[in-house]
């Protein structure tokens, strides 16, 4: 366009990084703020005036409130604005946008575009009328415009092997640097994706560990944990540093997401919490304990959308050890990890680790433009030595008992050095028991031998003990007053630790007295080897009978009902030299010794068995 059109130019007072002023024409898209003001060569030459923005951004910081600017505020020089257009290269297939794709800009005014790539490519270079300008990230700038502008774009396919990581809990955020930061030791965020090389990695497998350092193809710089740390809440940065803390487990838990823990800390790249930016899309990636939750799950998807993906096989044939590969699937040209655990006792067979049946070197293959079987044989390994690891349980028997190897272990060397714990599966020597005597007892395994010692003894009789006694009896459980013990018919039997019991009769009895009527308890002792067992039962004391007329049954008058009372009388009186103090005596003598023999304790003795 030429100099003095009456075309309204638009200027943009936004300013960019660098402070100066940003400038667009009239089709300026969504998202960007704007102050605009309008240059007119009409009859009032330089008149300013606004333009009413249906852009603005009212939740942004800088956001202009619209409104008549003071025309007096404002000085716009006496002359005609010179417009020039902008024309854009449209034959190049791998940018996704470029804009202003038309329309023109003031003369002396500077110009910037952005410049999307198409995912997968980015941009090499930017010709502005046939010389290059310098590329920022996703911008260029065409300054002190003085020309028509015609612009060239040269892009390139990044690696096969670039990768963007997004959140199965958010899909839509993926892993960046902060504003495409490149400073060493900056921490990681989640950020909406852009078509950049910000957000693309480069995942290099690590032959030792069999772990990845994910690389950033911008900065060439690794995720790691900050300070190398290994505690919770630790955020990853990037960094140059090839510790062991860049080092990094990559493990399949679903289809397409995996875990990402940490080699050093043993932790997992976790979503954390609102970073220093504090928007909502803005979350500072950390380190914590694995739990599986979707927040520590990733998607490893490749940035050219056309790799197609293939299954990763693993034989179900495979015996006495396992193979593992880090992916499920992958595509053509992608480097698998492949994990061989062999069982105790077991070796991997040499070449048998097999990739379509051609042997894999080391342990990663390059995966192939079709689907794979990993095969795998696995041989015992010869030993070398045994010895006793650990005795087994009993080592000392009695003559006859049966051998008892519980609690036997082996320490098994193999021919690789190895070791391992056998408690099955090994033959012992014959042994006699019947004997007294230290006996050496040989065991083999895989025709090498050990030996152990156990000592028979003569069989020991058990301590037999005194339990308990149990009685039965007596015959006589009734008594009159003055009564003497009778124990006829009293059993007392002795029961012992081992289940024998036999009668005895060496005992003692105690508690009976008839001097009184009532209940009597009788208890049993028994002692034996110190040991006293106690028994109780219970007798009956009656009192005399009183129902009777009250007449003294030894009253001479019974015998003689015809004598007169004073024949009683006197018969009833003590003669001189008469016997009746005599028999007085003797019968008080009897009741007094019948009494006394009815407290004492009777003990019987003599033993049985």
């Amino acid at each position: 366009m030429n100099a003095g059109t009456q075309s309204p130019v638009y200027i943009n007072t936004q300013k960019d990084l660098t402070g100066e002023f940003l400038t667009y024409p009239t089709g300026v898209p969504d998202g960007y703020n704007r102050q605009l003001i309008q240059i007119d060569d009409g009859t009032e030459k330089g008149a300013l005036f606004t333009l009413s923005c249906e852009y603005a951004d009212t939740g942004r910081s800088n956001s202009v409130k619209w409104g008549k600017l003071d025309l007096n505020t404002v000085t716009i020089p006496d002359t005609k604005a010179t417009l020039y257009d902008i024309n854009i290269d449209e034959d190049v297939k791998e940018v996704a946008n470029v804009w202003p794709k038309e329309g023109q800009v003031i003369s002396g005014a500077d110009q910037y575009f952005m410049i999307q790539p198409k995912r997968g490519h980015e941009i090499q270079q930017v010709l502005v009328n046939g010389k290059p300008v310098h590329l920022y990230t996703s911008w260029i700038k065409v300054p002190t415009v003085r020309e028509d502008i015609n612009i060239s774009i040269e892009t390139t396919q990044v690696s096969n092997e670039a990768r963007i990581i997004n959140s199965k809990e958010d899909s839509q955020f993926y892993l960046v640097p902060p504003g495409y930061s490149t400073v060493d030791g900056r921490e990681i965020f989640e950020w909406t994706l852009e078509n950049n090389k910000h957000f693309y990695w480069v995942l290099e497998p690590d032959a030792d560990t069999g772990a990845y350092r994910i690389k950033n193809m911008n900065t060439n710089m690794y995720l790691s944990v900050k300070g190398g740390s290994t505690a919770e809440g630790a955020n990853i940065i990037q960094t140059k540093n090839l510790s062991d803390s860049s080092l990094w487990k990559l493990t399949e838990v679903e289809d397409g997401w995996f875990s990402i823990i940490n080699y050093e800390s043993g932790l997992a790249i976790t979503r954390g919490q609102p970073g220093a930016f504090e928007g909502p899309t803005e979350r500072f990636a950390v380190q914590k304990n694995y739990t599986g939750t979707d927040n520590q799950l990733w998607g490893f998807d490749y940035v050219l959308e056309n790799r197609q993906l293939h299954n990763v096989n693993i034989d179900t044939a495979i015996k006495n050890g396992t193979v593992t590969a880090n992916h499920k699937t992958a595509a053509s040209g992608e480097t698998v990890f492949l994990s061989v655990e062999a069982n105790k006792g077991y070796k991997l067979v040499e070449n048998s680790l097999k990739v379509n049946g051609t042997p894999v070197s080391g342990n990663s293959f390059i995966m192939p433009d079709k689907e794979v079987t990993i095969t795998a044989d696995f041989v015992r390994l010869a030993v070398s030595g045994i010895s006793i690891k650990t005795q087994p349980n009993q080592t000392v028997y009695e003559v006859n008992d049966q051998l008892n190897l519980a609690g036997l272990v082996l320490e098994v060397i193999y021919e690789d050095g190895s070791k391992s714990e056998v408690a099955e599966g090994f033959d012992v020597s014959q042994v006699d028991m019947s004997t007294v005597g230290e006996k050496t007892i040989t065991v083999t395994y895989q025709g090498k031998t050990a030996a152990f010692k156990v000592t028979v003894k003569e069989t020991e009789k058990p301590v037999v003990t005194l339990e308990s006694i149990t009685i039965s009896g007596p015959s006589k459980t009734e008594y009159k007053i003055g009564d003497k013990l009778d124990l006829t018919g009293l059993v007392v039997i002795a029961h012992y630790s081992d289940g024998s019991y036999q009668e005895v009769t060496d005992y003692e009895v105690s508690g009976f007295d008839s001097t009184a009527a009532g209940k009597k308890t009788i208890t049993v002792r028994y002692v034996e080897d110190g040991i006293t067992e106690l028994a109780q039962f219970e007798l009956t004391v009656k009192a005399k009978d009183t129902s009777s007329s009250g007449s003294d049954l030894n009253d001479p008058s019974d015998s003689n009902p015809n004598a007169s009372s004073e024949s009683n009388t006197n018969s009833n009186k003590p003669q001189t030299g008469d016997s009746f103090p005599l028999v007085a005596g003797i019968g008080v003598g009897f009741i007094a010794l019948g009494c006394l023999g009815a407290l004492i304790t009777l003990r019987k003795r003599g033993r049985v068995g």
